[in-house]
């Protein structure tokens, strides 16, 4: 498909069978598929299903989130996934480790994932990154040895590609 732009007059998608513009100004709306050689621009306001764009500032490129969960520990049980994005779920494996499954896959594993919990003496980290999920340790800080996070402590995770 050729893409012919017209000054104001907007892109001109034409193909085999119909020819349609894509207007530069206003709200309109496509049926089909439609690709562009290049990325669209946002600006402030766009709105993406029901929330709208705030305007960013400065020039740095803006990254969001891939996946993302808030849980509840359950002591040696699975945790609760209270809400989630990307994640399909998350299951306790054996005491202090979390096995996380994405509901759609990561193009690779190169991407970050940040843990946070609220229980004082634990560290928590990631681990063994695939394209379909990861680990999270729980760790006793004094002693470096897998333990369960408390059940009264909530915690979450969001990965970033």
């Amino acid at each position: 498909m050729t893409t012919i732009i017209h000054g104001d007059n907007g892109v001109v998608f034409p193909d085999s069978t119909t020819q349609g513009t894509a207007l530069t100004t206003g709200n309109q709306t496509f049926t089909g598929v439609k690709t562009f050689a290049s990325a669209p621009v946002l600006s402030a306001g766009a709105t993406v299903g029901s929330a709208t764009m705030a305007a960013p500032s400065g020039t740095a490129p803006l990254y969001v989130a891939r996946a993302w969960a808030s849980l509840s520990a359950n002591s040696a049980a699975n945790p609760t996934l209270n809400v989630s994005g990307n994640v399909a779920s998350v299951t306790r494996s054996t005491t202090g480790q979390y096995a996380v499954t994405f509901t759609t896959a990561m193009p690779d594993a190169s991407y970050s994932v940040q843990v946070n919990h609220g229980q004082l003496g634990m560290i928590t980290m990631a681990s063994t990154l695939t394209t379909t999920g990861f680990t999270i340790g729980a760790f006793v800080a004094t002693t470096g040895a897998y333990a369960d996070l408390a059940t009264s402590i909530p915690f979450s995770f969001v990965v970033f590609r």
